[in-house]
Protein backbone atom coordinates (compact mmCIF):
# COMPACT_ATOMS: atom_id res chain seq x y z
CA UNK A 1 0.00 0.00 0.00
CA UNK A 2 1.30 3.46 -0.83
CA UNK A 3 0.71 4.74 2.71
CA UNK A 4 2.60 1.86 4.29
CA UNK A 5 5.46 2.13 1.80
CA UNK A 6 5.88 5.83 2.46
CA UNK A 7 5.71 5.25 6.22
CA UNK A 8 8.39 2.55 6.07
CA UNK A 9 10.64 4.65 3.86
CA UNK A 10 10.31 7.68 6.09
CA UNK A 11 10.48 6.06 9.50
CA UNK A 12 13.40 3.72 8.87
CA UNK A 13 15.35 6.63 7.46
CA UNK A 14 15.03 8.33 10.82
CA UNK A 15 12.37 10.91 10.91
CA UNK A 16 14.48 13.90 11.82
CA UNK A 17 14.52 17.07 9.86
CA UNK A 18 14.17 20.64 9.13
CA UNK A 19 13.02 23.25 6.79
CA UNK A 20 10.62 25.78 8.16
CA UNK A 21 11.18 27.38 11.55
CA UNK A 22 14.68 28.70 11.87
CA UNK A 23 16.46 32.01 12.28
CA UNK A 24 19.11 32.73 14.80
CA UNK A 25 18.51 35.10 17.67
CA UNK A 26 19.87 36.00 21.09
CA UNK A 27 19.87 33.00 23.39
CA UNK A 28 19.98 30.52 20.51
CA UNK A 29 22.42 27.64 21.08
CA UNK A 30 25.48 27.58 18.84
CA UNK A 31 24.83 24.40 16.84
CA UNK A 32 28.12 24.87 15.01
CA UNK A 33 30.01 24.11 18.22
CA UNK A 34 27.90 21.04 19.07
CA UNK A 35 28.34 17.46 17.88
CA UNK A 36 25.77 16.03 15.47
CA UNK A 37 24.53 13.64 18.16
CA UNK A 38 24.11 16.51 20.65
CA UNK A 39 22.08 18.46 18.10
CA UNK A 40 19.74 15.50 17.64
CA UNK A 41 19.40 15.05 21.41
CA UNK A 42 18.52 18.73 21.83
CA UNK A 43 15.96 18.55 19.03
CA UNK A 44 14.34 15.49 20.68
CA UNK A 45 14.22 17.26 24.04
CA UNK A 46 12.50 20.28 22.52
CA UNK A 47 10.17 18.16 20.41
CA UNK A 48 8.88 16.37 23.52
CA UNK A 49 7.35 19.67 24.69
CA UNK A 50 5.48 20.40 21.44
CA UNK A 51 1.74 19.56 21.65
CA UNK A 52 1.28 19.29 17.88
CA UNK A 53 2.99 19.42 14.50
CA UNK A 54 1.90 20.32 11.00
CA UNK A 55 3.63 17.87 8.67
CA UNK A 56 3.85 18.43 4.93
CA UNK A 57 4.74 15.52 2.66
CA UNK A 58 5.56 15.71 -1.02
CA UNK A 59 6.65 12.82 -3.22
CA UNK A 60 7.28 12.44 -6.93
CA UNK A 61 5.71 9.31 -8.40
CA UNK A 62 6.07 7.62 -11.76
CA UNK A 63 2.44 8.50 -12.44
CA UNK A 64 2.55 12.04 -11.01
CA UNK A 65 2.93 13.30 -7.45
CA UNK A 66 1.52 12.95 -3.95
CA UNK A 67 1.29 15.78 -1.42
CA UNK A 68 -0.19 15.83 2.05
CA UNK A 69 -0.63 18.18 4.98
CA UNK A 70 -1.13 16.37 8.30
CA UNK A 71 -2.03 18.20 11.51
CA UNK A 72 -0.99 15.80 14.27
CA UNK A 73 -1.76 16.22 17.97
CA UNK A 74 0.34 14.66 20.71
CA UNK A 75 -2.67 12.55 21.81
CA UNK A 76 -2.84 10.86 18.40
CA UNK A 77 -5.68 12.87 16.88
CA UNK A 78 -5.05 14.08 13.34
CA UNK A 79 -6.60 15.96 10.44
CA UNK A 80 -5.13 15.45 6.98
CA UNK A 81 -5.54 16.54 3.39
CA UNK A 82 -3.86 14.40 0.73
CA UNK A 83 -3.71 15.30 -2.96
CA UNK A 84 -2.76 13.11 -5.92
CA UNK A 85 -1.71 14.75 -9.18
CA UNK A 86 -1.40 12.70 -12.35
CA UNK A 87 1.15 13.42 -15.07
CA UNK A 88 -1.65 14.93 -17.18
CA UNK A 89 -2.35 17.47 -14.43
CA UNK A 90 -5.56 15.95 -13.08
CA UNK A 91 -5.80 16.06 -9.30
CA UNK A 92 -7.82 14.28 -6.62
CA UNK A 93 -8.07 15.03 -2.90
CA UNK A 94 -8.97 13.01 0.19
CA UNK A 95 -9.46 14.43 3.70
CA UNK A 96 -9.10 12.19 6.77
CA UNK A 97 -9.97 13.00 10.41
CA UNK A 98 -9.01 10.62 13.21
CA UNK A 99 -10.01 11.31 16.83
CA UNK A 100 -9.52 8.54 19.36
CA UNK A 101 -11.33 5.50 17.99
CA UNK A 102 -13.31 7.59 15.51
CA UNK A 103 -12.23 8.29 11.95
CA UNK A 104 -13.94 9.58 8.84
CA UNK A 105 -12.93 10.74 5.40
CA UNK A 106 -14.16 12.80 2.46
CA UNK A 107 -13.10 12.63 -1.18
CA UNK A 108 -13.63 15.04 -4.02
CA UNK A 109 -15.14 14.10 -7.38
CA UNK A 110 -11.79 13.36 -9.01
CA UNK A 111 -10.64 11.06 -6.23
CA UNK A 112 -14.00 9.28 -6.13
CA UNK A 113 -13.82 8.64 -9.86
CA UNK A 114 -10.18 7.61 -10.17
CA UNK A 115 -9.52 5.66 -6.97
CA UNK A 116 -12.69 4.42 -5.31
CA UNK A 117 -14.63 3.77 -8.51
CA UNK A 118 -11.60 1.98 -9.94
CA UNK A 119 -11.48 -0.21 -6.84
CA UNK A 120 -15.16 -1.02 -7.30
CA UNK A 121 -14.49 -1.87 -10.94
CA UNK A 122 -11.73 -4.33 -10.00
CA UNK A 123 -14.23 -5.98 -7.67
CA UNK A 124 -16.59 -6.71 -10.55
CA UNK A 125 -19.02 -3.81 -10.25
CA UNK A 126 -20.60 -3.09 -13.68
CA UNK A 127 -18.85 -0.11 -15.37
CA UNK A 128 -22.19 1.61 -16.02
CA UNK A 129 -22.58 2.07 -12.24
CA UNK A 130 -19.18 3.58 -11.51
CA UNK A 131 -20.17 7.15 -12.31
CA UNK A 132 -23.21 6.80 -10.09
CA UNK A 133 -21.06 5.59 -7.20
CA UNK A 134 -18.50 8.39 -7.59
CA UNK A 135 -21.17 11.09 -7.77
CA UNK A 136 -23.01 9.71 -4.72
CA UNK A 137 -20.01 9.58 -2.39
CA UNK A 138 -18.02 12.66 -3.47
CA UNK A 139 -17.81 15.56 -1.00
CA UNK A 140 -19.54 13.72 1.85
CA UNK A 141 -17.93 12.76 5.16
CA UNK A 142 -18.03 8.98 5.47
CA UNK A 143 -17.48 6.64 8.38
CA UNK A 144 -14.16 4.81 8.56
CA UNK A 145 -15.79 1.42 8.09
CA UNK A 146 -15.36 2.02 4.36
CA UNK A 147 -11.65 2.80 4.52
CA UNK A 148 -10.52 -0.80 4.22
CA UNK A 149 -12.82 -1.48 1.28
CA UNK A 150 -12.65 1.68 -0.74
CA UNK A 151 -9.14 1.89 -2.13
CA UNK A 152 -8.60 4.86 0.21
CA UNK A 153 -7.04 2.86 3.05
CA UNK A 154 -3.47 3.30 1.81
CA UNK A 155 -3.86 7.06 1.89
CA UNK A 156 -5.51 6.96 5.30
CA UNK A 157 -2.48 5.05 6.62
CA UNK A 158 -0.29 8.04 5.82
CA UNK A 159 -2.23 10.33 8.15
CA UNK A 160 -2.29 7.82 11.01
CA UNK A 161 1.36 6.76 10.66
CA UNK A 162 3.21 10.02 10.04
CA UNK A 163 2.66 11.71 13.42
CA UNK A 164 4.50 13.91 15.89
CA UNK A 165 4.76 10.95 18.28
CA UNK A 166 6.33 8.74 15.60
CA UNK A 167 8.84 11.44 14.71
CA UNK A 168 9.92 11.68 18.34
CA UNK A 169 10.10 7.89 18.69
CA UNK A 170 12.27 7.61 15.58
CA UNK A 171 14.63 10.30 16.79
CA UNK A 172 14.98 8.68 20.21
CA UNK A 173 15.81 5.37 18.57
CA UNK A 174 18.38 6.85 16.23
CA UNK A 175 21.44 4.64 15.73
CA UNK A 176 24.40 4.73 13.37
CA UNK A 177 26.55 7.65 12.37
CA UNK A 178 25.27 11.22 12.13
CA UNK A 179 27.34 13.90 10.45
CA UNK A 180 27.09 17.69 10.36
CA UNK A 181 26.82 19.00 6.82
CA UNK A 182 26.94 22.64 7.87
CA UNK A 183 24.70 25.67 8.12
CA UNK A 184 22.36 26.28 5.19
CA UNK A 185 19.53 28.63 4.33
CA UNK A 186 16.25 26.95 3.50
CA UNK A 187 13.09 28.90 2.77
CA UNK A 188 15.09 31.99 3.68
CA UNK A 189 15.93 30.75 7.18
CA UNK A 190 19.05 29.24 8.67
CA UNK A 191 19.21 25.56 9.59
CA UNK A 192 21.89 23.05 10.48
CA UNK A 193 21.89 20.20 7.98
CA UNK A 194 22.71 16.69 9.14
CA UNK A 195 23.54 13.54 7.23
CA UNK A 196 21.62 10.51 8.55
CA UNK A 197 21.89 7.09 6.90
CA UNK A 198 22.22 8.54 3.43
CA UNK A 199 19.42 11.07 3.89
CA UNK A 200 19.62 14.78 4.65
CA UNK A 201 17.94 16.28 7.70
CA UNK A 202 18.29 19.64 9.41
CA UNK A 203 17.48 21.40 12.65
CA UNK A 204 16.38 24.98 13.11
CA UNK A 205 18.98 27.31 14.58
CA UNK A 206 16.69 29.52 16.65
CA UNK A 207 16.39 29.55 20.45
CA UNK A 208 14.31 26.35 20.39
CA UNK A 209 15.93 24.02 17.82
CA UNK A 210 13.43 21.54 16.38
CA UNK A 211 13.36 18.97 13.57
CA UNK A 212 11.46 20.45 10.66
CA UNK A 213 12.08 18.32 7.50
CA UNK A 214 13.71 15.26 5.94
CA UNK A 215 14.87 14.20 2.50
CA UNK A 216 15.33 10.40 2.43
CA UNK A 217 18.32 8.77 0.66
CA UNK A 218 16.66 8.40 -2.76
CA UNK A 219 15.38 11.96 -2.68
CA UNK A 220 11.93 11.26 -4.15
CA UNK A 221 10.07 12.58 -1.11
CA UNK A 222 10.37 15.46 1.33
CA UNK A 223 8.84 15.94 4.77
CA UNK A 224 8.57 19.41 6.30
CA UNK A 225 7.34 20.29 9.79
CA UNK A 226 6.13 23.36 11.62
CA UNK A 227 4.77 23.63 15.15
CA UNK A 228 1.46 25.51 15.66
CA UNK A 229 1.25 24.89 19.42
CA UNK A 230 -1.94 23.70 21.09
CA UNK A 231 -4.70 22.84 18.61
CA UNK A 232 -8.10 21.13 18.83
CA UNK A 233 -9.19 18.79 16.06
CA UNK A 234 -12.96 18.34 15.89
CA UNK A 235 -15.17 15.66 14.37
CA UNK A 236 -17.04 16.35 11.13
CA UNK A 237 -20.60 17.35 11.96
CA UNK A 238 -22.25 14.78 9.69
CA UNK A 239 -20.30 11.60 8.92
CA UNK A 240 -22.56 9.03 7.33
CA UNK A 241 -22.06 5.47 6.16
CA UNK A 242 -21.12 4.55 2.61
CA UNK A 243 -24.36 2.62 2.12
CA UNK A 244 -26.52 5.55 3.22
CA UNK A 245 -25.22 7.59 0.29
CA UNK A 246 -26.39 5.00 -2.24
CA UNK A 247 -29.70 3.56 -3.28
CA UNK A 248 -30.65 0.36 -1.37
CA UNK A 249 -30.21 -1.69 -4.53
CA UNK A 250 -26.74 -0.33 -5.29
CA UNK A 251 -25.65 -0.64 -1.66
CA UNK A 252 -26.73 -4.31 -1.69
CA UNK A 253 -24.86 -4.97 -4.94
CA UNK A 254 -21.64 -3.45 -3.62
CA UNK A 255 -21.97 -5.41 -0.40
CA UNK A 256 -22.27 -8.62 -2.39
CA UNK A 257 -19.16 -7.63 -4.37
CA UNK A 258 -17.24 -6.98 -1.15
CA UNK A 259 -16.90 -3.25 -1.80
Amino acid sequence: MRGQRILTAMTTVLLAGALLSACGGSGAPDLSSMSARSIVNLAVKNLAHEPSASISLSEHLASGSLSAVILSERNGDSSSTLTLKNVDGATGTIQVVTIGGFSAYKVDNAFASSVIAAHASSSGVPPRLLGTIATAIANHWMAASLLGKSGASGFAEISTAITIANFEKSLRGLTGSITKLGLKRLHGKQVMELGIQGGVAAVSTNANPLPVALIPPKGSATLELSYPGAVVITKPKAATSFADLLSPQLAKLLSLKGV
